[in-house]
């Protein structure tokens, strides 16, 4: 669709395709080598979990995005139903992961040489 300049500056623009307030939130996060994959997806998982502004659906997902010598790194994916909040519950959610990695002995830093 082509639509003028003057249409623009003059004219009301509605974006039709986008209805609803549903915002993404996306957490980086890296871990130590020496942690198991899988314990650190169910642990991102279940404090994503536990929010209860975090939508069941579509449910919370982890990718696992990275290895590096030293780190692994996992990228955190959920959804919230209103954007305006999400500030607000991804720091809600990275207190949370960092409590949790404390209790479960994840390291988030690479083993001391």
């Amino acid at each position: 669709m082509i639509v003028p300049n003057s249409n623009l500056v003059t004219g009301v623009v509605k974006n039709w395709v986008r209805g609803d307030k549903i915002g993404r939130i996306k957490i980086p996060v890296a871990v130590s080598q020496e942690s198991d994959p899988e314990h650190v997806r169910s642990v991102l998982i279940d404090v994503a979990k536990q929010h209860e502004l975090v939508e069941k659906l579509p449910a919370p997902n982890v990718m696992f995005i990275a290895m590096t010598e030293n780190l692994l790194k996992f990228e955190l994916v959920c959804f919230v139903g209103d954007v305006e909040k999400a500030g607000r519950v991804k720091s809600d959610l990275h207190f949370a992961i960092h409590a949790r990695f404390k209790t479960e002995k994840i390291s988030l830093s690479p083993p001391a040489a």
